[in-house]
């Protein structure tokens, strides 16, 4: 843990999350890097976007709850990521998510021809 520069993690809404990090790397390691918190969805965004060898890309985050969103449209551009718009978790959204979720769920060893 010593030679690890920062750790980034999702979460801007859960109060404390940087400190009780903190405190369980030390117990557990002896050490604690800094911590950057982030939103849950710029972590799905940067998670797709930076490895995938695209210069400039449209990115969209949706599932069903992260940081009180659910779905983000930003546009990765070189080392930058541009949030466009935000949709805030509500029950259409969960609906819709978990629907889909459920198909995807059961169709998954499905194989069309």
């Amino acid at each position: 843990m010593a030679e690890v520069d920062l750790i980034v993690t999702s979460g801007i809404t859960h109060s404390g999350l940087v400190d009780r990090t903190r405190t369980y790397l030390i117990h557990h390691f002896g050490a604690c890097p800094q911590i950057e918190v982030i939103s849950h969805h710029e972590a799905h965004l940067a998670s797709a976007f930076y490895p995938s060898g695209f210069e400039r890309a449209m990115c969209l985050s949706y599932d069903g709850y992260g940081d009180e969103i659910s779905t983000v449209l930003a546009v990765g551009d070189g080392a930058r990521l541009d949030v466009l718009e935000t949709y805030p978790w509500g029950k259409l959204t969960r609906c819709l998510y978990s629907t889909v979720a459920a198909y995807l769920e059961g169709n998954a060893g499905t194989r069309r021809n």
